[in-house]
């Protein structure tokens, strides 16, 4: 029996051992992954379709685990400071960066769902807003569309009852799930906008101006 016993310690031993090996080296793989990632982003010229597929992050963006909340009321969808609050989710510069050495233009995607969420609430808010145009929510309510689809979060959210206790819907407030660590794009973007600034300090005065 006491063998039987040292035999079954030492193989858990060891699966224990190999599920950590396993987990560095993934971890390691993915680190490494980022970093080639990083240097290649250095080699595109960012001209036509010369650019990389992601934004190339400082560092590695791991996950986080984030329980949804009813913050409704926080970002509310009409009212006086509406439109402050909504752009109170941008970073720097709105979701833009400039990459390469022409610091060529391109937008983080994440940003543009974003404003299309805003575009959304201001057609809520005044349906003759100049800029929430029906061809421009049409082009938001597919590109959300798609990324909802490109996403498919398969988390799952409990049911909620009506007084007869019917099952009515599903709010997923109180819910977790597991999310990008999105500060590391937001310091990723910030840095981006102030080298720009800074750049653009020094050439501004040498730009002809109509």
């Amino acid at each position: 029996m006491w063998g039987t016993s040292r035999q079954g310690t030492f193989t858990f031993v060891i699966a224990v051992l190999l599920t950590f090996s396993i987990f560095n080296l993934v971890t390691i793989w993915e680190r490494i992954t980022a970093y080639r990632r990083y240097q290649k982003a250095q080699t595109f010229s960012y001209v036509g379709n010369d650019f990389p597929e992601r934004l190339p992050l400082k560092k590695l963006a791991g996950f986080v685990d984030y329980t949804f909340l009813n913050t409704s009321a926080d970002f509310p969808i009409h009212g006086p400071d509406a439109e402050s609050i909504w752009n109170s989710i941008y970073p720097d510069g709105f979701g833009f960066v400039r990459l390469g050495e022409e610091r060529r233009i391109l937008c983080v995607s994440m940003f543009h769902q974003l404003h299309c969420v805003d575009k959304l609430r201001r057609a809520l808010d005044n349906p003759d807003d100049p800029i929430a145009t029906i061809p421009h929510l049409q082009h938001c309510l597919n590109y959300l569309r798609q990324m909802i689809l490109c996403a498919s979060d398969v988390t799952l959210e409990p049911e909620e009852f009506d007084a007869t206790q019917r099952a009515t819907d599903a709010s997923g407030v109180g819910v977790t799930h597991t999310c990008r660590d999105s500060s590391i794009v937001y310091e990723t973007i910030n840095e981006n906008y102030a080298n720009w600034k800074s750049y653009w300090e020094t050439i501004k005065d040498d730009v002809p101006h109509p």
